[in-house]
């Protein structure tokens, strides 16, 4: 391993920018030797791993960005010690960065907010007027300006933090990812009650309808049964059947009859009124 590293910073060690140092290393006899090393950064060790097995430099790698994190990353944030499929609340969450929403529930978040935590070195004005220049971003479609800042949607901010491609990038597009889904089962989950109101509503519904229709039913048979055979039908009692006529109607077409009863607070059909006839 000593001779890789020589070989692969020859220039770097021989300008002393990387030292040769030693560790002392206990041997199988109890007794203490000195183990000569290159003290080297993640980033340079990670260079060295390309050299490696796949198997030994996938895992190494891994391990060493999982320090890089832990090193870089506040500690109040746990949110890159979650699985990437797991189910969060992320209102319990601490807030990686705030994101905001609109009267019309468009959501997005603050350049600066983005430009803090991401942690560029470049003023600010300089570095999101780059971005939206060079990667042709849209104002009024990826972003919006606002006051001495400017509203980007998440998923300019997703992009943003794919060409930045550093450790706080790849957490702020996880925690937005992470708060799309959230969002996404929210709304799911709302859609399937509704989906549950409405059946409830549906079988309320056709429960009242057919009860009207029964009582309609029940007025016409008691009103035949009460005529005389042969008798004269007055123009009172033709009234009278017209009426029943269009009641029936009215209940045969569901929108007539809702504008008729109208729908309670709780979404079921109230039937309780009939025409008087």
């Amino acid at each position: 391993m000593l001779d890789i590293i020589r070989d692969e910073f020859e220039e770097e060690i021989r300008e002393q920018n990387i030292l040769l140092s030693s560790q002392q290393v206990k041997m199988p006899n109890g007794g203490v030797r000195k183990q000569p090393i290159f003290v080297l950064t993640l980033n340079q060790a990670k260079q060295v791993l390309m050299r490696e097995s796949k198997f030994v430099r996938r895992a190494v790698i891994q391990y060493i960005e999982k320090l890089e994190q832990a090193l870089k990353q506040p500690k109040k944030v746990e949110m890159n010690k979650l699985p990437f499929e797991y189910k969060v609340e992320i209102e319990t969450q601490p807030k990686l960065i705030e994101i905001y929403q609109t009267e019309n529930k468009v959501y997005y978040i603050k350049a600066k907010d983005l430009w803090r935590k991401l942690e560029v070195n470049q003023y600010f004005r300089s570095w999101i007027n780059k971005r939206i220049e060079k990667y042709d971003f849209i104002e009024e479609f990826d972003f919006m300006s606002v006051e001495d800042d400017y509203a980007l949607t998440l998923d300019m901010v997703k992009e943003l933090c794919i060409l930045e491609n550093s450790t706080n990038s790849k957490l702020i597009k996880k925690y937005i990812i992470i708060f799309e889904r959230h969002l996404k089962e929210k709304q799911m989950l709302m859609f399937e009650q509704m989906k549950e109101r409405f059946k409830n509503k549906k079988v309320a519904y056709i429960l009242n309808h057919n009860s009207a229709v029964r009582k309609c039913a029940d007025e016409i048979i008691n009103f035949s049964n009460n005529l005389n055979i042969g008798k004269v039908i007055t123009s009172l009692n033709k009234e009278k059947i017209v009426n029943l006529c269009v009641m029936l109607k009215a209940y045969a077409f569901p929108i007539e009859m809702d504008k008729k009863f109208g729908i309670s607070e709780e979404g079921l059909i109230e039937f309780n009124y009939y025409p008087t006839i």
